[in-house]
């Protein structure tokens, strides 16, 4: 319940850099934690989109990358 109040948190736009360095974590973990095909391919879009629209703030949504 915490984790989705954070990711809520995150989604309705706080800028902070607290709150960007640890969405970018979380998300991190969460494309990690996916089995191998799925790790695979989290990467190479979380890549594009780190390279195509920087200003874009990483979140998880319900503990997924989003």
């Amino acid at each position: 319940m915490k984790g989705h109040a954070r990711e809520i948190k995150i989604a309705r736009g706080c800028s902070s850099k607290k709150a960007h360095a640890n969405g970018e974590a979380e998300v991190i973990a969460a494309i990690s934690a996916m089995p191998e095909p799925d790790r695979v391919m989290a990467e190479r879009v979380y890549a594009l989109i780190r390279e195509h629209a920087p200003s874009f703030v990483p979140i998880t949504w319900h503990g997924m990358p989003a």
